[in-house]
């Protein structure tokens, strides 16, 4: 090899090298492409998971509240949260470690592992999804509802959809709750919502393949409903505490969280908020 060509090639592999430093500057540092590589903030990963409720996945008692992963959303086997909601597409989750955007726990779980580690973290009440929420009790029995409700045309359409109104006709439906009633559509865009239960019967609130709820009404006046709420077949996580039982009272929801004697422990403003969460992480790729 004469001497200008060994320059020439030695000018190029410098050429190519301060390139390839420039890129990775660009990346924000080193590209660990080593599969011994372990994470540290400041990585680029990916990851697929699966939260629940009660217990980690494959546990007795666990409920899927969502997953990444499409199998184990489409499978029937694996049980489902009271708001659990496919996704139109599925994907692993991206992130960069300690960037803030994610729960810190979850964070922090894939610190110190590598690509195709699987991870399991528990987060207590206070370290998941917080926010104010209403809790109380109900009683099994004597509850009262209004039997009238007023909203908009678009809000009505959100929640049924499959309900076509025309103006002035009345029509029947079942609410999201369980309880049959009349919508009528007025010029002004606002739909009355009048509930039209049988004292004496009962009315299936919810059903999640393992419990059932029923209201059964006692009364029906003018103006209100009295009813009492038959939950069977709860399933107790530990204690008194049980799965969540989802009931809609039409103007809020309702979230059984425990059942003592003729007592219901419940919450309001969504499922998972100052709920224990459970992650079971699995990491795809590292600065991939």
């Amino acid at each position: 090899m004469n001497k200008r060509f060994l320059a020439l090639a030695v000018a190029a592999a410098a050429v190519v090298a301060i390139a390839a430093a420039a890129v990775l500057l660009m990346n924000g540092g080193e590209k660990h492409t080593d599969p011994s590589h372990t994470i540290v903030s400041g990585d680029k990963v990916a990851v697929d998971y699966i939260g629940t409720y009660y217990a980690y996945y494959g546990e007795a008692n666990c409920a899927v509240f969502d997953t990444s992963i499409q199998s184990v959303a489409e499978d029937e086997s694996a049980f489902k949260s009271c708001d659990y909601s496919k996704r139109p597409a599925y994907s692993p989750l991206e992130f960069e470690v300690d960037d803030g955007k994610l729960l810190k726990k979850f964070n922090d779980a894939v610190v110190g592992h590598k690509a195709g580690d699987v991870v399991r973290t528990y987060l207590t009440a206070e370290e998941g999804y917080v926010a104010p929420v209403e809790s109380g009790t109900l009683s099994v029995s004597g509850n009262s509802l209004s039997r009238s409700y007023y909203t908009t045309s678009s809000v009505f359409s959100s929640l049924y959809g499959d309900v076509k109104l025309v103006p002035n006709v009345p029509a029947e439906l079942t609410t999201t709750g369980g309880w049959p009633g009349i919508a009528t559509l007025y010029e002004d865009g606002m739909v009355t919502l009048l509930l039209t239960p049988v004292a004496g019967e009962s009315y299936k609130a919810f059903d999640n393949g393992k419990t059932t709820a029923y209201y059964v009404v006692t009364a029906v006046e003018d103006d209100s409903i009295t009813f009492d709420i038959d939950i069977r077949n709860p399933v107790y996580v530990d204690g008194k505490s049980i799965q969540m039982v989802k009931l809609d009272m039409v103007k809020k929801a309702d979230y059984i969280t425990g059942i003592d004697g003729s007592s219901l422990q419940y919450k309001t403003g969504g499922e998972r908020y100052n709920q224990p969460l459970y992650f079971e992480i699995r990491i795809v790729s590292v600065n991939a």
